[in-house]
Order: C-alpha cells, then sequence, then structure tokens
C-alpha cells in the first residue's frame, strides 16, 4: 500500500510514518503544494492521501492550498482515499472544505487519538467519516444555510459588488424594510453585527 503525506511540519510527517508504519505500506513524504505537484507529475500514485489543509500555496499551477491540492489528486486519480485534516475551527470554513473536497475521510486535528487515526486508515470503510468536530461543524452550518434562500443570496451578492440596501428595491423588488429585515435574521443567525461583517464571512467562506 502506498500512502502520500502532504504537511509542512516535519515532525508531523514523522508522527503519521510511526502511527500507521506497517510492512506492507510505503509513505511519500511532502512539505508543500509544489512538491505534491512534482510528485503527481512524475506518475506516482498512491491508494491513501493524507492531506492537511494549510500547505505552502504553488499559485504558478493553482495550488494555493491541501484542498487544492486533494481536488487535483481526485482529477487524476479517482480511486484514491483521500483524507483531509486541518486545525481550523471556523464552521463556515470547514463546511466549505466538506462541500468543496468531498474527502473519503475529514479530521480536525483536535479530535483523533494516535489507535483512532490508524484504524480509520486502515479500515476500508466505503462511506465518508467526519470526525465529531467537522460534523457539528457540518451540521450547524446547514442550519445557517437554510436562511440562505434564493432572494437572500441575491441581495448578499449585490451588497458584496458594493450595492447599498436603498438601491436594491428594484432589484429583488422587496422594499427597503422588507429587505433589511432578511439581513437582520441573517446577521443574527451568523452573530455578526452589521452587513459589512456579515459580507466578510461569507466573502471568506467562499459563499460570495
Amino acid at each position: 500500500m502506498n500512502i502520500v503525506l502532504l504537511d509542512d511540519h516535519t515532525m508531523t510527517l514523522e508522527g503519521y510514518t510511526s502511527i500507521l508504519r506497517r510492512q506492507d505500506t510505503e509513505f511519500y513524504k511532502l512539505l508543500n503544494c509544489e512538491q505534491f505537484y512534482q510528485w503527481l507529475e512524475q506518475g506516482n500514485k498512491a491508494d491513501i492521501a493524507i492531506v492537511d489543509h494549510d500547505l505552502p500555496p504553488y499559485p504558478e499551477q493553482g495550488l494555493n492550498n491541501g484542498a487544492d491540492c486533494a481536488l487535483m489528486l481526485r482529477k487524476q486519480s479517482p480511486n484514491t482515499r483521500i483524507v483531509l485534516v486541518t486545525a481550523h475551527t471556523e464552521v463556515l470554513l470547514l463546511y466549505t472544505l466538506y462541500k468543496k473536497v468531498k474527502p473519503d475521510i475529514m479530521l480536525s486535528k483536535e479530535d483523533v487519538e494516535p489507535e483512532e487515526f490508524r484504524s480509520l486508515i486502515y479500515s476500508g470503510m466505503d462511506t465518508p467519516y467526519l470526525s465529531s468536530r467537522i460534523r457539528q461543524a457540518v451540521k450547524e452550518a446547514n442550519l445557517r444555510i437554510s436562511l440562505l434562500d434564493d432572494t437572500n443570496r441575491e441581495i448578499l451578492m449585490y451588497l458584496s459588488k458594493g450595492f447599498k440596501v436603498k438601491d436594491l428595491e428594484e432589484v429583488v423588488f422587496l422594499t427597503k424594510s422588507a429587505i433589511q429585515k432578511r439581513l437582520s435574521k441573517i446577521q443574527n443567525e451568523f452573530n455578526v453585527k452589521d452587513v459589512n461583517d456579515l459580507i466578510k464571512v461569507l466573502i471568506s467562506a467562499d459563499f460570495l
């Protein structure tokens, strides 16, 4: 079995190999997106890829983080099982990574103990596995996103492009007070104080 490990900390890579070492396993250890791209260009393949989200980027090939590497690997090697690992805790970011990459396993670094990690990697499970922190983030995000119906998304899209609330009445065919009521509800759900903060949160999570 071949396992490719992507993480910019050598101690983490050594930790993975120590936990997962078996006689039938070979490891490829990569520290950044550029090394990953070169590894892939050489025709290498792996049965399992364990990818940290926060990798040094390789913008020349459109690889800005580990998620981009995972997507490129999935395109070129669809049978590789992808394990996405992150230390992030932001609900919308975790949800976005989950929906974007659709990993076979997605883990928060704070969730899984070594023996459980080893079991997950070698279990050969067919269905996606989310660690408890990721599972909770997806649940919370789904509740929030349910508020973003088509009209709300249209309002937020225009606001993100610089429109003011007073400019939107003739665009979305709602009164100013109706628009403000919708925005107030969404701000409360996302726990932000104003529209500008709401737009920043949604943009940072790739919802806009």
